[in-house]
């Protein structure tokens, strides 16, 4: 049913994408949400197609807490199942911060604070929480997680305290797939357009 070179089919659906940089796939004629990933709709519900892609290349059905990243390229619009791996919320929430896509401090929209703020705050000896807290108006709260660093962390001479987070893994193995099919000889001959 491919017409073209740069063509995968899913039960006999053609989706066709162009080979971008560091050998994403670019999927065409596709809904593309505001964050970037691209909706397919599959079985009467909108899916995003990364994991859509990733469950047919590997065959199986993932749980709704396991989520489908983007861990080589870091690009939401790119299906390449060799691009995708799968991992718990806080495996996706640290991939974030690792490409640098986590918002923080003066970043966050509705921040009272700004970076050169909590580093004054921080080196205020002799001040109470509460002056503190006054002067720059907001909450107890806000100024003392700001100084035990809880909160401001990528601001320097931070009071880093607390237990590291393990992984969590999740409480059910994914379930076999076998409805479905999807030639896994395709992957490998196709090329990009030159």
């Amino acid at each position: 049913m491919c017409e073209y070179e740069n063509c995968i089919e899913i039960e006999n659906r053609p989706i066709y994408f162009l080979v971008g940089e560091n050998g994403c796939w670019l999927p065409l004629r596709h809904f593309i949400e505001p964050k970037g990933y691209v909706q397919i709709k599959w079985k009467g519900k909108l899916k995003r197609l990364h994991r859509l892609m990733y469950e047919f290349i590997n065959d199986i059905i993932l749980p709704s807490n396991i989520h489908v990243r983007h861990k080589v390229c870091d690009n939401p619009t790119c299906f390449n199942p060799f691009h995708l791996a799968q991992g718990t919320a806080y495996d996706n929430s640290q991939d974030k911060k690792d490409h640098g896509r986590q918002p923080m401090g003066e970043q966050i929209y509705n921040s009272k604070l700004t970076d050169a703020a909590v580093i004054e705050i921080r080196s205020s000896a002799g001040k109470t929480i509460k002056e503190l807290a006054d002067k720059y108006g907001v909450g107890i709260s806000c100024i003392r997680n700001a100084l035990k660093g809880k909160t401001w962390k990528h601001v320097g001479n931070a009071k880093k305290k607390g237990k590291k987070r393990s992984a969590r893994m999740p409480d059910k193995p994914p379930a076999k797939r076998n409805d479905g099919y999807i030639d896994k000889e395709l992957l490998k001959i196709t090329k990009p357009l030159n």
